[in-house]
């Protein structure tokens, strides 16, 4: 949803005579919505309806930003291939006019998707082009989430090093804009790694910190992966 508002504001006043927000916009958010609330299927259905309007009344960001959030409800049912594809088509899209926070948060998704599917090798290069466009028109938000991406993968890859200072750089960013929920996730994936190098008091710090943020921020899937992580710590520890 962040995606395709964000979308939208960068797209300025000029468009604004030529979208098409009563219906085709709306069905957009409207799907986008659904999929907070767990009803993918019935968001499916709505984004579907509004993307025939983008189509029909020419509205190209709106057409993307609605394929973009076609795959947000199909990676949600776990259709990883459907998802692919309508990611794929958005990115085109966006890359035609123009749209540049379109592309990298399309490409950041994608990037999510092949890292979901073990294919490491594939990723990378979307999130390194991503952060790359997040860089140039200064997205700080974009680029901390893509730099804790490639931090995950360079984990998976057992290349500590870079992944601690990948995800370092995150949580300076993350702390500078405010973002709470990226902060706690980025001291969790540090914990994870301090735990993999054998620091397992600094692995505790950030456990610790990250559980009090979820806490504050009522986050029950964050706070219950943070507690198990805590408790085979301290296994390891005792």
């Amino acid at each position: 949803l962040w995606a395709c508002l964000e979308n939208d504001r960068i797209a300025g006043e000029k468009q604004k005579e030529k979208d098409l927000l009563p219906a085709a916009r709306v069905a957009t958010y409207l799907s986008l919505i659904l999929l907070l609330t767990d009803r993918a299927d019935d968001g499916i259905q709505a984004a579907e309806k509004g993307l025939a309007a983008c189509r029909s009344g020419k509205d190209a960001l709106g057409e993307a930003n609605t394929l973009y959030a076609l795959g947000d409800l199909k990676k949600r049912r776990d259709d990883i291939d459907g998802a692919l594809q309508d990611y794929q088509k958005a990115l085109k899209i966006y890359r035609d006019i123009n749209s540049k926070l379109g592309e990298a948060n399309t490409l950041l998704a994608i990037g999510d998707l092949k890292k979901r599917r073990d294919d490491i090798d594939g990723a990378l290069p979307d999130y390194q082009e991503a952060l790359k466009i997040y860089r140039d028109i200064n997205s700080k938000l974009g680029e901390a989430s893509t730099l804790l991406a490639i931090g995950d993968l360079k984990m998976r890859r057992d290349d500590l090093e870079g992944a601690m200072r990948d995800c370092q750089n995150a949580l300076t960013i993350f702390r500078k804009v405010e973002e709470k929920t990226g902060e706690a996730n980025t001291l969790r994936a540090l914990g994870d790694l301090k735990t993999r190098r054998q620091d397992l008091d600094g692995a505790l710090t950030d456990y610790q910190e990250a559980l009090k943020i979820y806490l504050d921020i009522d986050e029950k899937l964050g706070e219950a992966n943070t507690l198990q992580a805590i408790e085979e710590l301290n296994k390891k520890r005792s």
